[in-house]
């Protein structure tokens, strides 16, 4: 049984690889930035019979709030075996009026550098 701390949770891959996760004992500590994913990610867990140590807010693009939400985390587990990062951004980038190259930008900054932070 690990002690984790899952950043992105909430959605597709991650949401997949922390119901296996939860299924084979690991205890898990949800972190991300819509409180409400966050909620319905952890009702989904409990529904299999994981018991989620709780959820934090945490946003890959506010590398500011790693530290804090790590630990929140670590506090909630009592230590930490493993940080798995599965976040990410999907965004068209029409409707908050970015350029292509201010999408390409956003992209590269949260996939390419903010996980190795």
């Amino acid at each position: 049984m690990a002690k984790v701390a899952f950043l992105g949770a909430t959605k597709g891959m991650g949401r997949a690889l922390a119901r296996l996760m939860a299924a084979r004992g690991d205890v898990l500590f949800l972190l991300g930035r819509d409180e409400e994913d966050l909620r319905r990610s952890a009702a989904d867990l409990s529904v299999d019979g994981a018991k989620p140590a709780g959820t934090g807010a945490c946003d890959l693009a506010r590398p500011e709030s790693f530290g804090a939400a790590l630990d929140q985390a670590e506090a909630a587990l009592g230590g930490l075996d493993v940080v798995v990062v599965t976040a990410g951004l999907f965004d068209t980038g029409r409707a908050r009026g970015r350029s292509r190259l201010g999408r390409a930008r956003a992209h590269r900054g949260l996939h390419r550098y903010r996980p190795f932070l």
